[in-house]
């Protein structure tokens, strides 16, 4: 049984003091926008701003660590960060508590200071997050580090801002390297402990004479660490095949010539792709929470070592083409060789030099995972509280659930399928459960159509198909008689309503046709 530890009388104090430096800037901060004086808020409207539900939720999160509420409290109200993004920076900042004021290149109670502008996009919080999840490199390059012999430190004390980044690349990917298991003897290789096991030769100069001059083995302990972990790690075919079988998660852009671009539609296809970095993006929180229909796009470069920063980029890109946000492998923002940021997607590619044919693809895609984004948004903002049956109305139907309004018939014609087949996966609906609402009301559009092909495919009966076509007949002539009714004045449909019967009418013909050919 867990033993409850009590708080102490100062620990009661702290949380106390804190708790009120909270509820005054709250009070303060209403005052300030009605620009009337704190002390002239009404006592009813003082307690229903104290009792609000977000602060109650951040005096929870923060009790442990009191000091942390009031800073905590801004966070939440003036950046907006959502109260899963803050249990993710509370959790690690709890982690890396002994740390903290050594690994954070900033005051923590400055980053509630940080206004996002052009050059970082960020608000606080989001600084805060990255620069935590930093931390763990850190960590693990210091334990690299104490791994090193007395030379090699000598000369990583004195290493370029280069030479430690690559080693920080090294640190951490190392710790992330899968054992292998040899299948004859059973013995199970470590990556970390295979590198580190090698350091003494690089004070060995009877084999190795060249490093008389440390700076030289230096160097050479930098190759072989990205050596052992592009000769340890996936190949390329491997990882490829990996990233397949999450299906239409994600989107392979282009694969060639040593690049892999891809869009990852869930957070569980970020993570599959670039589990090694540090995004904050990995989280499904925020990879939701950076919405309104912009992708997120990673781009793997195999021409280049895994230590460079650009062997792995991401950009989160918002649907008029413009940058987001991005990242390189380290979390650094991406820029041009001046120095500067980029302003778009097309910028991004050419400025890093990516082949033509790469840039092209990317950009004639785009739309389309715009449009498949803003779908999967509208369910995990709106629909993970609808039954099956809602769910599977909105993806055979946009005028209805979560998917209304989100975009044209003919935008949604094209991707009702992958969208579908996502939302399939991950809710683990069943085939049946489609089947009984493509038998009970058949099938009126392309778009309805596409999501029979990708979830149904040939699992069928030549009855289940005449169940679909006598309900398709069944809607046809429904729709026709309320089409008839309408033009007599008998019935108030609007402008959008019509015109969606009469486009179900207009391809009536052409639906009817490929659903027989399915007999």
């Amino acid at each position: 049984m867990m033993k409850y530890s009590f708080p102490t009388f100062s620990e009661k104090q702290a949380l106390l003091e804190n708790v009120q430096v909270a509820k005054d800037y709250l009070l303060k901060r209403y005052a300030l926008e009605k620009k009337i004086k704190t002390s002239e808020i009404p006592e009813e409207v003082k307690k229903k701003i104290l009792e609000d539900p977000k602060f109650k939720e951040i005096k929870d999160l923060t009790e442990k660590l009191p000091g942390y509420t009031p800073m905590f409290v801004k966070f939440r109200f003036e950046q907006k960060a959502s109260v899963a993004d803050l249990k993710n920076i509370f959790n690690d900042l709890i982690k890396y508590k002994q740390t903290l004021t050594k690994d954070l290149p900033m005051n923590i109670n400055d980053y509630v200071n940080i206004v996002p502008n052009e050059d970082d996009i960020r608000p606080g919080y989001e600084i805060l997050g990255d620069d935590l999840a930093n931390i763990e490199r850190k960590i693990k390059l210091r334990k690299l580090y104490s791994e090193m012999t007395i030379k090699m430190r000598h000369m990583f004390n004195k290493a370029t801002e280069t030479q430690v980044n690559k080693l920080e690349e090294i640190s951490n990917q190392l710790n992330q390297l899968k054992d292998k298991k040899d299948e004859e003897t059973g013995q199970v290789a470590n990556a970390w402990k295979g590198f580190t096991r090698q350091m003494k030769k690089y004070e060995d100069i009877l084999t190795y004479p060249e490093y008389k001059d440390p700076k030289v083995a230096f160097d050479a302990m930098i190759k072989d660490g990205e050596e052992f972990i592009e000769a340890w790690d996936l190949d390329e075919d491997e990882r490829i095949s990996k990233l397949k079988k999450l299906g239409p998660q994600i989107g392979f852009l282009y694969n060639k010539k040593g690049y892999i671009a891809i869009s990852t539609r869930t957070p569980e296809a970020l993570r599959a792709i670039a589990g090694d970095t540090n995004w904050c993006i990995r989280n499904d929180s925020t990879f939701w929470s950076y919405g309104q229909g912009r992708i997120q796009l990673v781009i793997m470069n195999h021409n280049i070592s895994v230590t460079d920063p650009l062997s792995l980029i991401g950009s989160t890109i918002n649907v008029d083409g413009s940058v987001h946000t991005d990242a390189t492998r380290p979390n650094n923002r991406l820029r041009d060789k001046n120095g500067n940021l980029f302003k778009t997607l097309k910028d991004t590619l050419v400025g890093l030099e990516y082949p033509q044919d790469l840039v092209d693809a990317l950009m004639s895609k785009f739309k389309m995972e715009t449009d498949i984004k803003i779908a999967l948004e509208r369910y995990y903002k709106d629909g993970s509280g609808l039954t099956i049956r809602n769910i599977i109305e909105s993806l055979i139907a946009t005028s209805k659930g979560f998917l209304s309004g989100a975009m044209p018939q003919e935008d949604w014609e094209k991707i009702s399928g992958l969208v579908a087949q996502i939302i399939f996966e991950v809710k683990s609906l069943k085939k049946s459960d489609f089947m009984n609402e493509f038998k009970q009301y058949g099938i009126f559009s392309e778009a309805t159509l596409n999501v029979f092909n990708q979830l149904i495919g040939d699992d069928y009966t030549k009855g289940d198909i005449e169940d679909i076509l006598k309900a398709t007949e069944k809607g046809i002539e429904e729709i026709k008689y309320v089409l008839e009714l309408n033009a007599q004045g008998n019935l108030p449909l609007k402008p959008a309503q019509v015109e969606s019967m009469k486009n179900v009418i207009k391809e009536e013909q052409s639906i009817a046709k490929r659903i027989k050919s399915k007999l």
